[in-house]
């Protein structure tokens, strides 16, 4: 399958983006299965384990050579595309195809199917009506539609008895413009006949015209949808989200989906205008987006519950295990981070973020195993509570800018990199909002992040936590975030308070029900000790700066794993303004070295040394982390309380 797989990414190479899907199929006798395949550096292998799940010996096998947004070959989630195909007909000479195809393969005996190259992208909507016309022209099968499938090449009939193969791609090297191909075919219709536009008489357009009045006088319509329907030019608008804002809006209003459909029909929102199914496909459109009517039959088709055998769930080659961070979170899974306000939940996740993003390791030591875009969405804490705490992890783990003095004139300027992360911050996301809901999922069919963030549960949900039947529909949306577009989603929620609460461990002291602990999948609980860090004998502490110095423990569940051992961290950060943020790490109940006894540990050791250590001496005595070492030491020295002598460390003797 050498050949196949290589001309297989050679056409997908050409018209897909990470994070496309291209979609290929297997046939077996009355079963039929599509296996969506998500496109990026390793489609190839991808391709190879195809083919291995579904070998060409059993299977009858297609491709379909168009990509989509969404793991589903429907036309509405199509991608521009660079080629055309057709099924073409019993044809005992396939040179004389004119316009010849720059691909073409037998599919049958005596029966081929081909690919047009073009030299630009096209659309569905341009796809459609000239591939017709290209179908009509040279006689083939009447399936010219987008999301058709074809035979792939070098696989096996097994329609027919004697097993006939599926012959190899032959290339044309012939590429098109899509006018020239528009201009041999002819019967290309893209607009509508003047006489079908102007088919309604003046009487019903007059009609029409009384109608609408009656519709703006029985109704308060909002000014801005009285604007926006009187919009005379799209130019600069986005069609389909703002026919979605406009026709949701009326339909709120109580408007009939006649009333609504004739203010649509009649505004520069109808790009259907003069089509013989004018009225059918406003009517199907706007179906879509108020539900009250037949739903499409493709979106019923969709929906359908589908079954899968055995070999089908261990053959998927899209199914892996894996984690984000492994040991602390799992890829493309769904759960819940929990614990009292203030034991730093979101600091903790907000470490995850960073990391994630960038690539480094979380809490500067865990490496990441899918990192990519990551969507914020969060009603807690201020902006710049946000950018501070940004700013810290970013600063510690050696994501900021640099800048060098080339000589008097010049600087050398290195900018931070620009991290793939989207916030939406104090909007007041609710996650019963429909239209809430409906943003967040554009945004993420935009980013394709591998991390979504809801902070925190109680300020999103205004249902009774309580109330299963409250959760349900929620936590089912939040479910299918993760299925639908195979993103990790995190939800950041508290505690329980109550005086029974610390006889309760992990999810079972979670606010609300009990279906919250049930539907996790990766799950964080952080508890945090209630006795203060205490200064050190002779240490300085003043009382007029906060302390950002604390241990919480973290509890961690997998439902994809076994058991991971409770995990100590410890912060030490500075107040707002303040850079510092340093993380240990150390098993529960285990002693804690902190930035600031650190340093009174390095004293303690240079003063019983009459000549400069370096610093793998002190390392070694101490045995502490090289990086929180070096943090320590580069204190005291801007301090002034140590200073270094020929490559080593000495106390100062000010």
């Amino acid at each position: 399958m050498k050949e196949t797989i290589k001309f297989l990414v050679q056409i997908f190479s050409q018209q897909c983006e990470r994070g496309d899907y291209v979609i290929l199929a297997a046939k077996d006798g009355k079963f039929w299965k599509d296996v969506p395949i998500k496109y990026g550096k390793d489609i190839s292998e991808k391709l190879k384990e195809f083919f291995q799940a579904y070998p060409p010996e059993k299977y009858d096998l297609y491709w379909s050579p168009m990509p989509y947004t969404q793991p589903k070959r429907q036309n509405r989630f199509s991608v521009d595309t660079k080629f055309m195909a057709q099924d073409i007909d019993e044809c005992e000479d396939p040179s004389s195809i004119s316009p010849k195809p720059s691909y073409i393969w037998e599919s049958s005996p005596n029966k081929y199917q081909g690919l047009w190259e073009l030299d630009r992208y096209i659309n569905e909507q341009e796809y459609t009506p000239l591939n017709k016309a290209l179908a009509a022209h040279i006689g083939c099968d009447d399936c010219f539609d987008f999301a058709h499938v074809y035979r792939i090449p070098g696989t096996i009939n097994h329609k027919y008895k004697n097993l006939p193969p599926v012959g190899q791609v032959k290339p044309t090297k012939a590429i098109y413009k899509p006018r020239d191909i528009r201009k041999a075919v002819g019967g290309v219709t893209t607009t509508p006949k003047k006489e079908k536009a102007h088919s309604v008489s003046p009487a019903a357009s007059e009609q029409d015209m009384l109608a609408e009045r009656r519709i703006y006088a029985k109704y308060s319509i909002p000014k801005k949808v009285r604007d926006t329907l009187a919009l005379q030019s799209l130019n600069g608008v986005d069609r389909s989200s703002t026919i979605w804002y406009v026709e949701k809006s009326l339909h709120e209003l109580g408007m009939t989906p006649q009333e609504i459909i004739l203010l649509i029909k009649n505004s520069v929102f109808n790009k259907y205008r003069g089509r013989a199914d004018e009225d059918a496909r406003l009517h199907k459109e706007l179906e879509k987006i108020i539900g009250d009517s037949i739903p499409d039959p493709e979106d019923s088709a969709a929906g359908a519950l589908t079954t899968s055998t055995y070999g089908e769930v261990m053959g998927n080659c899209n199914t892996f295990e894996g984690w984000l961070v492994r040991g602390f979170w799992g890829r493309r899974s769904h759960g819940i981070v929990a614990g009292m306000p203030k034991c730093f939940k979101s600091t903790l996740v907000h470490d995850l973020i960073i990391s994630v993003a960038s690539g480094t390791k979380f809490l500067g030591r865990f490496p990441v195993e899918e990192p990519g875009p990551v969507l914020v969405i969060q009603n807690e804490n201020a902006d710049y509570i946000m950018k501070d705490r940004t700013e810290k992890i970013i600063l510690d783990r050696g994501l900021v800018g640099e800048a060098h003095r080339i000589n008097r004139r010049h600087v050398q300027v290195k900018f931070p990199p620009d991290l793939p992360i989207t916030f939406i911050n104090q909007q007041g996301f609710t996650l019963s909002n429909e239209d809430h809901r409906r943003q967040i999922e554009l945004l993420i069919q935009e980013i394709k992040p591998v991390l979504v963030v809801f902070d925190p549960l109680y300020l999103m949900f205004e249902g009774d936590l309580n109330s299963s039947k409250d959760l349900n529909p929620v936590l089912n949306w939040l479910l299918s975030l993760k299925t639908d577009y195979r993103t990790s989603v995190l939800v950041i929620h508290h505690y329980n308070k109550g005086s029974q609460q610390g006889q309760l461990k992990g999810g079972a002291r979670m606010a609300g029900s009990v279906m919250l602990y049930g539907w996790v999948e990766s799950a964080w609980y952080i508890t945090k000790g209630e006795e203060e860090e205490e200064p050190l004998p002779n240490q300085a502490v003043d009382y007029a700066e906060a302390s950002g110095s604390a241990t919480v423990t973290l509890s961690r569940e997998f439902r994809m794993a076994g058991h991971f051992p409770d995990l100590d961290v410890h912060f030490d950060m500075g107040e707002i303004g303040n850079p510092q943020y340093n993380v240990t790490l150390g098993g529960p109940g285990s002693g804690q070295v902190t930035i600031k006894t650190l340093e009174g540990e390095i004293l303690n050791f240079l003063a019983n040394s009459t000549v400069p250590l370096p610093k793998g001496t002190i390392q070694d005595n101490l045995g502490v982390e090289s990086k929180v070492l070096s943090k320590a030491l580069n204190e005291l020295v801007k301090s002034k309380k140590v200073v270094t002598i020929n490559g080593g460390y000495t106390i100062s003797k000010r």
